[in-house]
């Protein structure tokens, strides 16, 4: 006969609180909104406040990016951290959108697939959250985008490209975003639509840090003008990074919300180089009761190893 699987301790701890909650709420249960099989509305609902703040999963380092070193010596780059159940405010994005007729600006820069033939660079004003309803508010975005068309696909029209601005999300706050797109036209070029991807670490204000997606689909106009509407969803993360132990050698700022750090070697130690670290705790401020006795409750730190060169071979 096979051993008994061990069992999981949160499960053990949160089955025990579905039976308690269960038996002491049991006479309200027909009146409560339909829960997963299996569980009451109030266990699921506390089980659900458990998990999140008693038992929750520690973030985990994604990327660490280093820059090149200055003629000063200073070293900037970013930390990115992922957290696995992020509770971060999230806000559904749905805007219209006025897009002005594009003006040229240049050639443009190639493409790296040898299969898009370089059209051009184009920019114009545009216009989003006008409409009653409408919670992505910029007055005055501005798109930069370089066209293409594609050899390998019918020679389509396709695009990348950005969109910066002055941007209000209702719930999140007023602040600078900056959006990276791909797009493309479609239905006989009488329409377009394109994929953006804010960049947190280029937000400012109040959305500094604020990560997410939206999608747009615009109807082409007679005068290049386009109307459409934004989608999306964005998301004001939960996680921070903090300098938990500086480097030896110099000075070190993160930035709390987006992980980007300036390293800067003391002026005696750039001249001759050599190497210099520091570390960064990337935490969400949850508890995680299995954990409580290993440091920072279980969230990583992550140790950051520059090489600094001696200033005067960078000159």
């Amino acid at each position: 006969m096979p051993a008994p699987a061990a069992r999981d301790p949160f499960h053990i701890v949160t089955s025990a609180l579905t039976s308690f909650v269960n038996a002491i709420l049991s006479p309200f249960h027909l009146a409560l909104p339909t829960a997963p099989p299996g569980e009451s509305p109030f266990a699921w609902a506390l089980l659900a406040f458990v998990r999140r703040n008693l038992f929750n999963q520690s973030p985990e380092v994604a990327t660490v990016t280093v820059g090149q070193q200055s003629t000063t010596g200073v070293i900037k780059g970013r930390i990115g951290g992922v957290d696995p159940d992020e509770l971060g405010k999230t806000i559904q994005i749905r805007a219209n959108v006025f897009a002005g007729a594009p003006t040229p600006t240049g050639p443009g820069t190639p493409a790296a697939d040898p299969n898009l033939i370089l059209v051009g660079a184009f920019t114009n004003p545009a216009v989003l959250g006008t409409a009653q309803g409408d919670n992505w508010h910029a007055p005055a975005a501005v798109d930069n985008t370089t066209v293409y068309v594609d050899a390998a696909n019918n020679y389509a029209v396709v695009y990348t490209g950005t969109e910066t601005g002055q941007v209000t999300i209702d719930g999140l706050g007023t602040g600078g975003v900056h959006l990276e797109f791909t797009g493309n036209l479609f239905d006989d070029d009488k329409q377009e639509q394109s994929f953006a991807t804010l960049r947190p670490d280029l937000g400012t204000g109040d959305l500094k840090g604020v990560t997410g997606t939206v999608h747009s689909v615009s109807t082409l106009n007679a005068d290049g003008t386009a109307n459409g509407i934004l989608t999306g969803t964005v998301q004001r993360p939960e996680l921070r990074y903090v300098v938990v132990r500086g480097p030896g050698h110099g000075a070190v700022s993160v930035d709390e919300v987006t992980g980007a750090f300036t390293y800067t070697p003391d002026a005696g130690y750039a001249e001759q180089g050599g190497q210099d670290s520091f570390q960064v705790l990337v935490t969400d401020h949850r508890a995680n009761l299995w954990q409580i006795f290993q440091p920072f409750n279980g969230d990583p730190v992550q140790t950051i190893t520059l090489t600094v060169a001696p200033t005067t071979t960078l000159v």
